[in-house]
């Protein structure tokens, strides 16, 4: 399992860094660092990381003792609930502000996953999303929706 999934990773690398990077960003002459740098960056360590896997899955499989896992029908609930929220997040950036919707889904996500303190929910929820706006707004210059 492991190869296959190196395998695609390998692949989804170098079509980020050989067609889809040059494709979408602007090569900008002079600039220091280059806008490209940082997912070029990114694209060659999930590159390195691909053939680490590739190695590690080929190693694992010479060996005759080794357990497989398996998902619970519980866990598939879990992630294919994460997904879909995730999704909807996403498209609600579009017509919601970003404190708003992340208190919503953080919110959302902290009990579905658990936590029935709601004070604990309440503060994690409210509490976090202004800290990683300013974050993101006021240390790293960034546009917010």
């Amino acid at each position: 399992m492991e190869q296959y999934a190196s395998c695609f990773l390998a692949a989804f690398s170098l079509a980020l860094y050989f067609l889809i990077i040059p494709w979408q960003i602007e090569f900008v002459e002079g600039a220091n660092p280059s806008p490209r740098s940082f997912p070029e960056t990114i694209a060659l360590v999930l590159f390195a990381l691909s053939v680490c896997l590739f190695v590690s899955g080929v190693y694992k499989s010479k060996r005759e003792e080794q357990s497989v896992y398996s998902m619970s029908a519980e866990d598939v609930k879990l992630a294919l609930f994460t997904m879909f929220v995730m999704a909807a997040y996403t498209f609600s950036l579009y017509h919601v502000p970003y404190i708003p919707a992340t208190i919503a889904v953080l919110a959302l996500l902290i009990w579905f996953y658990g936590q029935r303190k709601l004070w604990k929910l309440g503060l994690t929820a409210l509490v976090l999303p202004p800290i990683i706006y300013q974050a993101f707004a006021v240390l790293l210059k960034m546009k917010l929706p």
